[in-house]
């Protein structure tokens, strides 16, 4: 009778050691990813400014550059503004004012409160007029919400599985390697890799609202504190 005591003793101990070392593996690699994340912060990170200039224009870009929300601007009166050629047309994009060629790089956007969004890098070659087909084919590399579902714009879209909603979306891009990662800031996890990624030209940080059918104003903000 001890011997079996013993036994379903060591069977009770095994069965509650096993999570208890799964559950210290998840908390040593989150503080692992987090220090990782930290150091891509403080290395990487770039001053980015958004250029009016490629804004479609409903968008009101703010004039340090740091913020962009959807205009009220009646469909007539955006027919009359002059069209240009570095400017989105029809998708509610506006593109960074400068590009990276090499290295790495890093930075961060708020999407706290808006309902439809899309960040990430872009080619300096894409075709802005009429409909953005946003994958690495055509130029872009991006993640997105859109009617409460996140994506990641490969081709086929990735639907992503997140666990809490980003506020804060930081973008890492190691230009020699062709990396592109995503970064939930606030629970500091992955969000999601493109890998192997064939750049031949300058990437631009990217930011949209989507299409005219976004109604929601609340600003895309690129957080500074570099």
């Amino acid at each position: 009778m001890l011997e079996t005591l013993i036994i379903t003793t060591s069977n009770m101990f095994i069965s509650w050691r096993i999570p208890v070392i799964l559950i210290s593996v998840f908390v040593v690699l989150s503080v692992i990813a987090g220090i990782l994340i930290a150091v891509l912060v403080n290395k990487f990170k770039v001053n980015v400014i958004l250029d009016a200039d490629t804004a479609h224009p409903r968008l009101i870009v703010y004039c340090n550059g740091k913020q962009v929300k959807l205009g009220k601007a009646p469909k007539n009166e955006l027919d009359r503004i002059e069209p240009q050629k570095d400017r989105f047309n029809n998708y509610l994009g506006v593109l960074a004012k400068d590009g990276f060629s090499s290295g790495c790089f890093y930075f961060e956007v708020q999407v706290k409160g808006q309902t439809e969004w899309y960040l990430g890098v872009t080619r300096e070659c894409v075709d802005r007029k009429g409909s953005v087909s946003l994958s690495p084919n055509d130029g872009y590399w991006a993640v997105s919400l859109k009617n409460e579902k996140y994506r990641a714009h490969e081709s086929p879209c990735v639907s992503l599985a997140l666990s809490v909603n980003p506020e804060i979306v930081g973008v890492f891009v190691d230009y020699e390697k062709g990396l592109v990662t995503f970064y939930d800031m606030e629970s500091l996890s992955l969000m999601y890799s493109y890998i192997n990624q064939p750049f031949d030209e300058k990437l631009y940080p990217f930011v949209s609202l989507g299409y005219l059918k976004n109604e929601n104003f609340t600003p895309l903000i690129i957080c500074d504190d570099y």
